[in-house]
C-alpha cells in the first residue's frame, strides 16, 4: 500500500536496546536482545526462530571460548606466545573456526554469516588474539579456490591454509 504524503504513513515503533559499558567498548545488553526475540515471535515473525537460534549459538560459543581460550591467548594475557597460542590455534583448527565460513570439508567451520558475526563478536568480547594471521591465504586465495578451484586444488590447498600450515602472498611486477 502506497501513501501519497508522509502524514498518512504509519510510523513504526522504535526498538530500544539498552547499552552498558564494558572495558573500552560498548556491548549490547543480551536481555534486551532476548526481549526483542520474544517480541518478534509473539507477532508471528519468522525471524523469531532465527533470533532464538542465534542466541543459542552465542551461548554455545561463549561456553566453548571460556573452556578453550587460555589466558595467554587474550590481549593483556600473561603469555601471548608459545604454548598458550599453540593450544589456542589447535582448538580453533579442530573446531574449524580459523576460517569459520568455509565448508567443513575444507577445514572450515561451516558457519553462516550470522553465526560468523556472533563468533567474531564473542572473540572480540574476550579480546582473543587471532590464531592465524589472515593474509592472502584466508583472504584471497582461499575464497577464490572455493569459488573456482577444482576439487583437487581445494583438497590440496585449503586445508593447510585453514590450519595455518601454509602461507600465501601475492607479488607484483612492473614488467
Amino acid at each position: 500500500m502506497r501513501f501519497r504524503n508522509r502524514e498518512h504513513r504509519p510510523k513504526p515503533e522504535p526498538l530500544y536496546i539498552r547499552m552498558r559499558p564494558r572495558d573500552d567498548f560498548r556491548q549490547i545488553d543480551h536481555n534486551a536482545i532476548h526481549s526483542i526475540a520474544q517480541a518478534l515471535s509473539v507477532y508471528g515473525s519468522s525471524r523469531g526462530g532465527e533470533m532464538a537460534a542465534i542466541t543459542a549459538f552465542r551461548e554455545e560459543v561463549r561456553d566453548w571460548l571460556n573452556e578453550h581460550c587460555p589466558d595467554g591467548a587474550r590481549a593483556g594475557g600473561s603469555d601471548g606466545t608459545g604454548d598458550a597460542m599453540q593450544r589456542w590455534r589447535d582448538a580453533l583448527v579442530e573446531r574449524g573456526w580459523t576460517v569459520p565460513t568455509w565448508p567443513k570439508d575444507y577445514g572450515g567451520g561451516g558457519l553462516d554469516r550470522a553465526q560468523a558475526r556472533v563468533l567474531a563478536e564473542e572473540l572480540g568480547r574476550i579480546r582473543a588474539r587471532p590464531a592465524i594471521m589472515g593474509g592472502m591465504g584466508t583472504g584471497m586465495l582461499g575464497p577464490t579456490l572455493l569459488e573456482y578451484g577444482t576439487e583437487e586444488q581445494k583438497k590440496r590447498h585449503l586445508i593447510p591454509i585453514s590450519r595455518g600450515e601454509t602461507r600465501w602472498c601475492q607479488g607484483y611486477s612492473a614488467v
